[in-house]
């Protein structure tokens, strides 16, 4: 992805924000201090503030796009346009909504023995995090997910993942 798109999609596939919030947001929302991002009631689905924590992989990639200020997505349709001339440069053809959201919050349930916690920062219930993301990962998948990391250079790396079968 061209860096004008990648920390949106950073913070769906590590921090487990969906795709129409991580569009929402601004610079001012993620914190690498406290290593929080704060989606607000206006930006989020529910309309119900929550915190999802930025782990080492996300800090290692999102700190040096970190811009302070402005929206994380200048452009909505460039973001578009990006995702889908990767998914075709990956040869993905399919890719259901949010995938990278759900993904993530797949990886925590394998991680977190708090499913309430995983909840808390997905924006759901704990009902819907057993039923949609508990168990779907093995432990090595869901440890790897979280261990990508960027390279001294990422200027045009692409960044391998397996895809879990539906």
């Amino acid at each position: 992805l061209p860096e004008r798109s990648r920390a949106c999609v950073l913070v769906q596939a590590l921090a487990g924000v969906r795709a129409a919030e991580a569009q929402r947001l601004t610079w001012q929302n993620i914190s690498l201090e406290h290593r929080l991002i704060t989606i607000s009631a206006g930006t989020a689905k529910t309309a119900s503030r929550r915190h999802t924590p930025i782990c080492d992989a996300l800090l290692a990639w999102i700190t040096p796009l970190h811009r302070g200020t402005g929206p994380l997505v200048q452009n909505p349709n460039t973001l578009r346009r990006d995702l889908a001339i990767a998914r075709c440069k990956a040869l993905i053809t399919k890719w259901p909504q949010n995938a990278l959201r759900h993904t993530c919050a797949s990886a925590w349930c394998c991680l977190e023995a708090d499913v309430a916690r995983v909840a808390s920062w997905c924006g759901n219930s704990p009902s819907i995090i057993h039923a949609h993301y508990k168990a779907l990962l093995t432990h090595e998948q869901a440890t790897a997910w979280f261990n990508v990391r960027p390279p001294a250079s990422s200027a045009g790396t692409v960044v391998q993942f397996s895809v879990a079968a539906c």
